[in-house]
């Protein structure tokens, strides 16, 4: 890692582009003054600033990040890098980059980045079922997302050490941390319906293996409600499973026959040609994993084609698999074209988790690479894309 000072920058790109002192002030500014300032014993103002960034062609940005702002974005970087270990379950490498990223974020005191690197180390233990270990990180990130008042980010940490305790079989642990995120979540200024639905869909749950009938209808109800409005027919089907089985377990057969014909009649709507897409899709993933390509990329073909005909929102985790398959067999710049189509598409379409998933695997392709800069430029564009679609 190299952090620079603003003079060694100065002096490093006028070394580069083989250019004087003279050279680089030209009539603006003296020779001697940009002696000065790529010793140290001046700064520049702003406006000189924007000159030596033009004369040097570089961003102003460049000239004006400070060393914290350095190694931030280095850290950023390491975070990336980390993520493919993680995926990969390669748990010694994720170690190594957390320890590395935790020494460089206590220093500098990147409280974000210390919270999203326990929160992504806890992911890795989970992944190995390290619960201990996984705890102990998830306390950590919950610390520092409480110290810069990320509510949705405390919350969705609070949730992942539920999990553990119900993966632990813990489930009255488990059943108090879910009740602890929604008494977070009610202190969310903008409500966020999916997440209020998750946070109650494993407090019933919990209540439904602890066989308090009660509550695991009561809380199923609330899910059933929510997820009517979020319109979304496959997740509300499930809902209505949930619900139904909380009304077995109260007995009350008749609403659950009920309750359960109206989830398979909406579950048979979601058949036919986008079932098959979606069966397509996940054969030419198991494929893929298996190392048989030939019929991975005949099943991928067949899902693109289905999702492309019924215009489905579900194109991008087909696009995706593609850019894998073709990384797979050498193919690299056919591999971009897909990944590069997928971007585009859930941008069109504001597809959220897509865009994100989309620049996360060009991200790791450039830092696997070593095209840090690249990557740099790609992190910056994700951030910028997200931000205007007010998310």
């Amino acid at each position: 890692m190299q952090i620079l000072t603003l003079g060694e920058k100065i002096r490093k790109l006028r070394k580069e582009k083989n250019m004087s002192l003279r050279e680089l002030g030209g009539d603006y500014v003296s020779k001697a003054q940009l002696s000065y300032i790529e010793n140290g014993k001046a700064s520049p103002s702003i406006e000189l600033l924007k000159y030596l960034a033009q004369r040097l062609d570089v961003d102003l940005e460049y000239l004006l990040a400070t060393e914290k702002d350095q190694v931030k974005r280095y850290c950023r970087l390491w975070l990336e890098e980390m993520k493919v270990h993680v995926n990969l379950n390669n748990i010694s490498d994720a170690e190594k980059m957390y320890k590395k990223i935790d020494k460089y974020a206590q220093k500098y005191d990147l409280t974000e980045i210390l919270a999203e690197n326990n929160l992504l180390m806890a992911k890795a233990y989970i992944n190995v079922k390290l619960y201990d270990d996984a705890l102990s990180n998830i306390q950590k990130s919950f610390y520092y997302y409480s110290k810069i008042s990320n509510i949705e980010k405390v919350i969705e940490a609070i949730i992942k050490e539920g999990n553990i305790y119900t993966l632990k079989g813990l489930y009255e642990i488990a059943l108090n941390k879910y009740r602890q995120a929604y008494t977070f979540y009610s202190q969310l200024p903008i409500k966020n319906l999916e997440l209020e639905s998750n946070i109650l869909y494993n407090i019933s749950t919990c209540y439904h293996i602890l066989k308090d009938k009660k509550n695991a209808k009561k809380y199923a109800e609330e899910v059933l409600r929510i997820d009517n409005q979020l319109k979304d027919a496959k997740r509300y089907a499930q809902s209505l499973l949930k619900y139904a089985s909380t009304l077995i377990l109260n007995e009350e057969y008749a609403k659950a026959e009920e309750v359960l014909k109206k989830a398979n009649k909406l579950l048979k709507k979601q058949e036919d040609k986008k079932t098959k897409a979606f069966i397509e899709n996940n054969f030419g993933c198991i494929y893929l994993e298996s190392g048989e390509y030939e019929k991975a990329y005949k099943h991928l073909m067949e899902a693109k084609q289905i999702k492309e005909e019924m215009n489905l929102d579900e194109l991008p985790t087909t696009l995706f698999e593609l850019y894998k398959y073709y990384l797979k067999i050498g193919e690299e710049e056919k591999a971009l074209k897909q990944l590069e189509s997928a971007i585009e598409f859930s941008i069109e379409r504001k597809l959220k988790d897509y865009i994100v998933k989309g620049l996360d695997y060009y991200i790791e392709y450039l830092v696997n690479k070593k095209s840090y800069e690249k990557a740099i430029v790609k992190i910056k564009e994700q951030i910028s894309i997200l931000e205007k679609m007010e998310m």
